[in-house]
């Protein structure tokens, strides 16, 4: 049986004796079954494998994290300490509609605006609640521009649109 748990950039394996002699080409008694912990260290972060997770750099329209799924919830994480930081989530309309944009995790100097990529704004909140209704003019490209801050202690938040 193999278990696996992600603890720090560590994958714990959890396998049988039997198993891991195998594996590493040396036999053990029959006696010497017992569950064996593995652990192999990974270069990598895990984050950098979730698509549902921000990406540095995304501070600009150009560079904006997406496309973001209709209704999917994604994680971004405040990366400046107590300054601003601006993290920019693209999204596609399949044409006029209604757009819900929810932010959850912000602190009381975060502020969430929608715009069309190349057009005018179409939505803003500049505090708690951090949620927007609003309607897409026309199928295209939009942001949402999520602007917070870790000042009182919060390391990452989520956003949610549903589009047309």
């Amino acid at each position: 049986m193999t278990t696996i748990r992600l603890e720090n950039r560590v994958i714990r394996i959890c396998i049988a004796a039997l198993l891991m002699s195998q594996m590493l080409g040396f036999a053990r008694p029959a006696r010497a079954l017992q569950p064996t912990m593995v652990d192999l260290f990974l270069p990598l972060l895990a984050k950098e494998y979730d698509p549902h997770l921000e990406t540095e750099p995304n501070g600009t329209e150009a560079l904006a994290d997406g496309p973001v799924m209709n209704g999917v919830v994604y994680v971004g994480y405040h990366n400046t300490g107590p300054a601003l930081d601006s993290d920019y989530w693209r999204f596609e309309a399949s044409g006029a509609g209604p757009v819900h944009i929810e932010v959850a995790g912000l602190d009381s100097a975060g502020q969430v605006i929608a715009t069309r990529v190349g057009g005018g704004q179409i939505g803003y909140v500049g505090g708690p609640p951090f949620v927007i209704d609003t309607t897409a003019p026309v199928a295209g490209q939009y942001v949402v521009r999520v602007v917070s801050s870790a000042a009182l202690g919060v390391e990452a938040y989520t956003v949610t649109v549903t589009y047309p």
